[in-house]
């Protein structure tokens, strides 16, 4: 993803909302960033039946934050909707080239047993766990419930990435997991 430089003095504000589903919230909610100028680094927004689970990671002046955390909080209770902001000054990091960025493609059958086990390995192992998103499905005709996991990950320019790739294999295989791991450009 593509991150361009943002100006001098920056903070960075997290916003997390759940809710229930409500439109007007959404276009409130993106009409109030709008008029406030600030940078969206990174969001989400998903829909679980009728809530809205939203999560924005958004940068700019401190000052311009500062004046946006009200109207924020107002605007959640104007939605009914519940509101987590926490603030942190923010950096414009440049690539640390002493680790190598991965991505981890995973099926499983158990979805909380797999991302127990998941964890675990990679801690073990010493990964750098940047991003874990996980979804679940049934398939067509079979009434077995399937997870995916998409991990990003960032590995030790130290380590063998072959010893680590055949250890990796190994415990998918051992866990019955399909998997494949390539070098990730995103991160």
């Amino acid at each position: 993803m593509f991150r361009r430089p943002i100006v001098q003095d920056n903070q960075s504000l997290s916003i997390i909302a759940l809710g229930n589903k409500h439109e007007d919230f959404l276009k409130d909610f993106s009409q109030l960033l709008s008029l406030h100028p600030c940078e969206i680094i990174q969001s989400y927004v998903l829909t679980q039946n009728e809530l809205y689970n939203l999560s924005f990671f958004i940068a700019g002046k401190w000052s311009i934050l500062a004046k946006l955390e009200p109207k924020l909080k107002r605007l959640a209770e104007k939605h009914s909707m519940d509101m987590l902001l926490r603030f942190s000054s923010h950096e414009v990091k440049t690539e640390n080239k002493s680790y190598l960025p991965y991505s981890l493609y995973i099926v499983s059958l158990s979805n909380t047993i797999g991302l127990y086990q998941l964890i675990r390995f990679l801690i073990q192992k010493n990964a750098n766990i940047v991003e874990i998103y996980t979804d679940s499905y049934q398939p067509r005709r079979n009434p077995i419930t399937m997870t995916t996991f998409n991990i990003k990950i960032q590995l030790s320019s130290e380590l063998s990435i072959a010893d680590w790739r055949e250890s990796f294999m190994l415990f998918c295989d051992d866990y019955n997991l399909d998997a494949i791991m390539e070098p990730d450009k995103g991160i």
